[in-house]
């Protein structure tokens, strides 16, 4: 028999919940569930706090250290081990320990330095930047059977509320804060204007490489899982076509193409050579080029006081790296190479190149400055290293950046390995910046 802890009256051994006053039964296994957003991927982990197979008897921990705990979080600013869950039975309720005294936790935003505290359902925990929601099984709100809205005795999932015919009605507040809810919408829009497009193609051209080019730019940046403003992240974006526009741009290629040697050579050159005329007329003049919005942000920042736009960290400088990469491939793919291949081949041929041109961005231009902006936010950290930090940077990007204009020469498979090389390139790059935090 269970003896419901509210009102003492027995109930069956089978039942969930009290006969007499419709309150939740404690169980026998203390189970509990956290939630909790990962890399924008909502997660939840329901654990028994008598589980064999956890690392304590009776506990269940959290941190870093897959070896040490039970519940594992990436975030870096999260301690090997941080805190401990632990169940009070005389109490019947739910305590949580701060192990780390240097690195305290949050309950409902409020620190916990050390020693345990009471935990209640829709707590939030706060271990580094990870928020979790508690929600304990034996830890049920005390309600009334009519404010369950059944009667006594009757199983209360046998009830049918509005909200479970029309999901939208009890969700609607929480939509927007789904990480994919906000680009499933732009998505519909897109659609949308595509239609109505149709039949011009310079206009359906231009939309299909924006909506590409920033689904490749979001891809990377929750990859950083680092939040900056909209307004910020579009400053690349545009300023980078606008400086192609400027004298500035004539300059780059008068240096690099024309005092150095990094002139086109005919088709049929040598590997050696075009890799050398590729290094220096694409590598070197198009990625310090892209680099220079990053540079005037820095500038800017500085000057005006103005935090938003600085770059404080290598993840800063991989997003901003990666915006200003996608304005660069957008003036290029839709000024140049598009209206060529319409010109040679066709319309068809045009948006074929276009897609493959602004999809193979991810690994292409917005990874080359992806990667060169980590060393740039490398050298803000690290300023007694910055110039050999920057040339370091700069040299690896202009060097892969290079190799795929080159590898062509080698077969299609030389393509794919220089872009495998280039995605595991920005990727590490992400992963070590976001240990650093």
């Amino acid at each position: 028999m269970k003896n419901c802890l509210h009102c003492g009256s027995n109930n069956s051994d089978t039942a969930r919940y009290c006969l007499n006053c419709g309150n939740m039964l404690a169980s026998d296994t203390h189970q509990l569930t956290l939630h909790w957003r990962e890399n924008g991927i909502e997660k939840t982990r329901s654990i028994d706090i008598n589980d064999s197979t956890n690392k304590k008897a009776g506990t269940i921990r959290l941190g870093r250290d897959p070896d040490l705990c039970d519940i594992v979080l990436s975030d870096p600013k999260v301690s090997r081990l941080h805190s401990q869950i632990t169940f009070n039975s005389p109490q019947n309720q739910f305590l949580i320990e701060n192990l780390r005294e240097n690195n305290p936790i949050l309950i409902n935003k409020q620190k916990l330095v050390r020693g345990s505290q009471p935990l209640n359902n829709g707590n939030t925990i706060t271990l580094g930047d990870t928020q979790l929601r508690f929600m304990g099984n034996d830890l049920m709100p005390q309600v009334s059977a009519t404010s369950l809205n059944v009667e006594v005795g009757r199983n209360p999932t046998s009830t049918l509320s509005i909200s479970m015919l029309l999901p939208i009605i009890s969700t609607k507040k929480d939509l927007r804060q789904q990480p994919y809810f906000v680009p499933g919408v732009i998505t519909v829009i897109w659609v949308v204007l595509l239609l109505s497009s149709l039949g011009n193609a310079v206009l359906f051209n231009f939309l299909i490489a924006l909506f590409l080019g920033f689904g490749g730019f979001y891809f990377i940046y929750k990859l950083c899982g680092k939040r900056k403003p909209w307004w910020v992240l579009l400053i690349p974006v545009m300023l980078t076509p606008i400086l192609l526009f400027t004298p500035l741009w004539s300059l780059f290629i008068w240096f690099f193409r024309d005092l150095l040697p990094g002139k086109a050579l005919q088709e049929h050159s040598g590997f050696l050579s075009t890799f050398t005329a590729q290094f220096f007329g694409a590598g070197l003049a198009e990625e310090l080029f892209k680099a220079l919005p990053l540079f005037i942000l820095m500038g800017l920042s500085q000057k005006f006081n103005l935090p938003r736009l600085a770059i404080q960290d290598p993840l800063d400088g991989i997003v901003l790296g990666a915006a200003s990469g996608l304005g660069f491939t957008l003036l290029e793919t839709l000024g140049q190479y598009i209206p060529d291949a319409v010109q040679q081949g066709g319309e068809l041929i045009g948006l074929q190149l276009l897609i493959v041109r602004i999809v193979g961005s991810v690994f292409g231009h917005m990874a080359y400055s992806g990667y060169f902006g980590y060393y740039i936010g490398l050298s803000v950290i690290k300023p007694r290293r910055r110039w050999k930090i920057l040339a370091t940077g700069y040299l690896i990007a202009a060097t892969t950046h290079a190799l795929w204009n080159t590898s062509a020469l080698l077969g299609v498979w030389a393509l794919g390995l220089v872009g495998i090389l280039a995605f595991c390139l920005l990727t590490g790059a992400i992963l070590r910046a976001r240990k650093m935090g």
